[in-house]
């Protein structure tokens, strides 16, 4: 692994990087908007695999059980698909899923973020399968 691009990271959270690893790391932090011209250019390869993790997402667009970030869905999205379309997606995971057991599982606020988060999910698989058609199209 050449480099790890964090987006949507919370600053605090950044204070507690071990420093040994900083010259690894490009960060943007949320703060109004993400710049994507720098984005691709702290990415020194075209080869990129994608780690979505939903806390980043703010609390209208998904629940996790950590801290919750600002990001909107769409937002988050746009900058995958930039980045996706741009480079050779070696694959994807998306993690934050909002816990819960059988005991939990009929509660309303369990039920309002498994709702949210399907909604959520649905939208990144369809965004995720639209980049992979794109690249298969790109190849014929």
């Amino acid at each position: 692994m050449q480099k790890v691009v964090l987006i949507g990271v919370n600053e605090q959270w950044q204070q507690q990087i071990p420093h040994e690893f900083l010259h690894k790391l490009s960060i943007f932090p949320k703060t109004t908007s993400i710049p994507i011209a720098s984005v691709r250019q702290a990415i020194p390869t075209k080869n990129i695999y994608i780690s979505l993790d939903k806390d980043v997402l703010a609390l209208s667009e998904a629940r996790t059980n950590w801290d919750q970030g600002t990001m909107l869905l769409n937002e988050v999205l746009s900058i995958i698909e930039v980045l996706a379309k741009e480079s050779h997606l070696l694959g994807m995971d998306v993690c934050g899923e909002f816990p819960f057991t059988p005991q939990t599982a009929e509660r309303t606020k369990t039920k309002i973020a498994l709702r949210k988060n399907n909604f959520a999910n649905s939208r990144i698989l369809k965004a995720y399968k639209e980049i992979h058609t794109y690249h298969l199209s790109a190849q014929n």
